[in-house]
């Protein structure tokens, strides 16, 4: 398996909840539930680096991936968490105190791909899904793609879309996959690519 194809594990690499997108498109300016606007200007995007940030963006995963969508427990962990090559990112609400982590991705290398990265293990709690949290984070792990090839040359990011989710990837930048999907955890998945000017 790696991120689109994760060691120790499963595809589903860029996971949202139900009908949402990581964006939460279900209405712009509400929440998931048709609650008020999110404050914006209250998010930070932190790269995890302890292990609390760490668990924080675990329990994310868990609340979205394993609560929300059913994927196995046993399969949301994998060996490339701990990896020392993987970066992870949390987006956290810092209008309450301590600060609510409401959101998080990772960005990892693999063997079996050396020419491209993979952003995956996107996840983003169910009231921000409409704030703008999800185009945060990736625009959070790009910038750490970008960081790790030198300036002057280009790398492939690549990651494992569900299939409710493309349109909110493709207003990202990325292209998708049309000739090929696949089921993992029981949710259909396109692969989707974009390529990231360096700044190393």
């Amino acid at each position: 398996m790696t991120d689109a194809q994760t060691p120790g594990g499963r595809t589903p690499d860029v996971q949202t909840s139900g009908a949402q997108t990581p964006d939460g498109q279900a209405a712009a300016g509400q929440t998931a539930g048709g609650g008020a606007t999110r404050d914006r200007s209250a998010l930070r995007v932190l790269t995890v680096s302890s292990e609390e940030q760490l668990q924080a963006a675990f329990s994310i995963r868990f609340e979205v991936f394993v609560e929300e969508q059913g994927v196995s427990a046993d399969s949301e962990l994998d060996a490339a968490d701990r990896a020392p090559t993987t970066q992870h990112v949390i987006v956290v609400d810092t209008s309450v105190e301590p600060p609510e982590p409401v959101g998080t991705g990772r960005l990892l290398t693999d063997a079996e791909h050396p020419d491209a990265l993979h952003i995956g293990r996107l996840a983003v709690r169910a009231p921000w899904r409409s704030s703008g949290v999800g185009a945060v984070l990736m625009r959070a792990l790009e910038t750490l793609a970008a960081e790790r090839t030198p300036r002057g040359s280009q790398v492939r990011v690549e990651l494992s879309a569900q299939e409710q989710a493309i349109g909110f990837y493709q207003r990202q930048g990325y292209v998708v996959d049309d000739s090929h999907r696949y089921l993992d955890e029981n949710i259909w998945h396109r692969d989707a690519v974009k390529t990231v000017d360096g700044t190393a």
